[in-house]
């Protein structure tokens, strides 16, 4: 996890070290490794509200901060990720 609340999903290929591809460039908190935070209990939704054919996402899920761009903030109801609802291209 990154000080900026994501998980790293990327790596500074100067430094070799975790960062964050949402943050890097915007705060240097997207190049701050952090303690996972304690996700017992906490859910997550995917930041898109809809599906690219119109579907409504599905209930949350229990967070992992393994899922594609995963963002933590303890002061929010639910956890983000996106679930590919609308391509990886």
């Amino acid at each position: 996890m990154m000080k900026c609340g994501h998980a790293a999903s990327g790596t500074n290929m100067k430094t070799g070290t975790p960062s964050c591809v949402i943050c890097v460039g915007i705060t240097p908190d997207a190049e701050i490794v952090v303690d996972e935070p304690d996700l017992t209990g906490r859910f997550m939704k995917c930041d898109y509200r809809t599906t690219r054919d119109g579907r409504v996402h599905p209930d949350p899920i229990p967070s992992n901060p393994r899922a594609a761009f995963f963002g933590h903030d303890p002061l929010k109801e639910f956890d983000s990720y996106y679930c590919g609802c609308w391509g990886w291209d």
